[in-house]
């Protein structure tokens, strides 16, 4: 085999996944470790969350055209999270986003109807509650810290920011929730 028909050092980097982590012991587990992610990975893993993240926002523009909101669906969910819920006007869960079980343990089925005070717990301070409550009654957009609890009971500090929905006639109709573990 002449060298013009071999690979060159370059090409064959190239086919190799290379490995966009090194293996490391978890924190807190010293005895388990945590596989290398490979760029093939993170990228796959890159497109399903925006895969998903897509299909939130035509079922977002889905309730938006029902309800008629006056709201710019794509505007607002340019702003950072990793979950959404949308409840009615009493707060009631009508609807989370693909990322509400992954944060919180909980499946949408599980959700929905509830009232999103469920994810609440022992270290969910009062004043928070009662700032988030404040801030709800004024219907504008706003953003806070919360420590909210998953299903298994871990606690986790979640921001949310609130955008009060209304519709063409100037009603508000709905609260939707962008929400990021911090």
């Amino acid at each position: 085999m002449d060298s013009s028909s071999r690979p060159s050092k370059t090409t064959i980097a190239l086919l190799k996944p290379k490995a966009c982590c090194e293996v490391q012991k978890h924190r807190g587990y010293p005895n388990v470790k945590i596989s290398p992610l490979h760029c093939f990975d993170v990228l796959a893993m890159s497109r399903a969350i925006d895969k998903l993240k897509y299909e939130d926002k035509l079922t977002l523009e889905k309730f938006s055209k029902k309800f008629s909101w006056w709201a710019d669906i794509p505007s607002i969910l340019s702003n950072p999270y990793e979950a959404l819920v949308l409840t009615d006007i009493y707060r009631n869960i009508i609807w989370v986003g693909s990322g509400f079980e992954a944060m919180t343990g909980y499946t949408a089925n599980e959700a929905l109807g509830l009232k999103p005070t469920f994810l609440q717990g022992h270290k969910t301070t009062k004043d928070s509650i009662d700032l988030f409550r404040e801030n709800l009654q004024k219907k504008e957009e706003f953003e806070i810290q919360l420590t909210n609890h998953r299903k298994e009971g871990r606690d986790y500090e979640c921001l949310v920011h609130i955008f009060p929905l209304k519709n063409k006639s100037n009603k508000y109709t709905h609260f939707l929730a962008l929400e990021r573990t911090c």
